[in-house]
């Protein structure tokens, strides 16, 4: 059987339950959960997937699954490229070690399916765990992040670490892992819960639960720490599967610039002379098209989309939730689509510069984002620039 110290077995209720601590990227890992299936012949096996991971996991065409233009109506464009990168991160890690990324979890798929064991996808959902790590960063956490993962990874001090197989099994020691997960809670206060200890409880209710009097679950090394800790827990699965309601503050702020500039446009109309405010007109429009030019420009958007960014951003800026974004993307979009190649090819273009501008896919997302992002500080700019009249 396998490492003895990567599979812990607990006695839950006269029930056995193992949990097998892997690395993504390991060899030992697929070698190890599979001689750990074979030899418990367990009732069921639980694996760290939910069903999107799952789909691409099995299927070599998920790729075609891919849609910008979905995700550019629906405000997610971050939340697509972020996956993508984590997942593109992964690959390029184990294409350094010849494994394939969740190449153990494909091994328990199969090895389950041999010893007839029922299979559960025990993570959640992966889009639920993103929003609600995106939601839990304070402003100063969410421009940290982004200022690392921004960067391509061929270009990443941070992320360009000498890989060995030795070193991926050291992450597999306890020690090792929670030095780790320190290490990141204090950097990313906010993002700790939302991706492990949320995903600790989601997982061990779902080993609890899993049908037979023999259960493996098959997750990473630093979740088993935390669900043996959370092994009596109630868990309420359907609060960790929905969006906490938006805090007051964060209800309020998109509409605060909106407010203020409708307010302070009021006020210059009615209470000083028309170039005066002409002149508070021509202040919020140069700072929001100005801004939202330049920042589609970086992305190396079209001619007609940068006209449009140019144009509607005074408008658009004063409604809330990212509708410049949208217009940029659906502009650059409909001046040509990202073909099957494109879409192939994501996870080893996002890792460059050069790759990243090249690739119609990741290009169009990126014009939508960094539109989005300069009506964003053109808006407060103009807002300023607007009040320091006024006063």
């Amino acid at each position: 059987m396998s490492d003895p110290s990567n599979v812990t077995r607990i006695d839950h209720e006269g029930r056995e339950l193992y949990l097998i601590g892997t690395a993504h990227i390991s060899q030992q890992s697929v070698e190890e959960v599979r001689s750990t299936i074979l030899s418990l012949r367990p009732d069921t096996v639980c694996v760290e997937l939910d069903t999107t991971r799952h789909a691409g996991l099995i299927d070599d065409s998920a790729w075609r699954r891919l849609d910008i233009e979905k995700a550019i109506r629906e405000g997610r464009v971050v939340f697509m490229l972020a996956g993508l990168a984590l997942s593109a991160y992964q690959k390029k890690m184990g294409d350094k070690l010849g494994v394939r990324p969740g190449a153990e979890l494909l091994s328990a798929l199969h090895a389950a399916k041999e010893v007839g064991a029922e299979v559960v996808l025990a993570d959640r959902d992966v889009q639920i765990t993103l929003k609600r790590a995106w939601r839990g960063l304070s402003a100063r956490e969410k421009a940290q992040l982004l200022g690392v993962v921004s960067v391509p990874f061929d270009k990443n001090p941070e992320l360009d670490v000498e890989l060995t197989a030795e070193r991926v099994e050291q992450l597999k020691n306890n020690k090792t892992m929670s030095d780790l997960l320190a290490e990141m809670a204090s950097a990313f206060p906010g993002i700790k819960r939302p991706l492990i200890d949320e995903r600790d409880l989601y997982l061990i209710s779902k080993l609890r639960e899993a049908a037979g009097q023999r259960v493996v679950g098959v997750v990473g090394a630093g979740h088993v720490p935390g669900m043996v800790a959370n092994l009596n827990t109630p868990v309420d699965r359907k609060e960790l599967e929905t969006l906490p309601p938006p805090t007051v503050r964060q209800r309020v702020l998109p509409f605060l610039i909106p407010c203020v500039m409708l307010i302070a446009l009021a006020a210059g109309y009615f209470g000083h002379s028309l170039p005066f405010f002409l002149h508070l007109l021509y202040a919020w429009a140069l700072s929001t098209s100005t801004l939202g030019f330049l920042l589609a420009l970086v992305a190396r958007a079209k001619p007609l989309t940068l006209l449009g960014v140019a144009v509607f951003a005074p408008f658009l800026t004063l409604v809330p939730g990212k509708q410049l974004g949208r217009l940029a993307g659906l502009l650059e979009l409909r001046q040509g689509a990202p073909s099957d190649a494109d879409k192939r090819a994501v996870r080893d273009d996002i890792l460059s510069f050069r790759g990243l501008y090249a690739n119609r896919f990741t290009r169009i997302a990126l014009v939508s984002v960094l539109a989005s992002f300069g009506g964003t500080l053109g808006s407060w700019v103009g807002a300023s620039w607007v009040l320091l009249a006024l006063l």
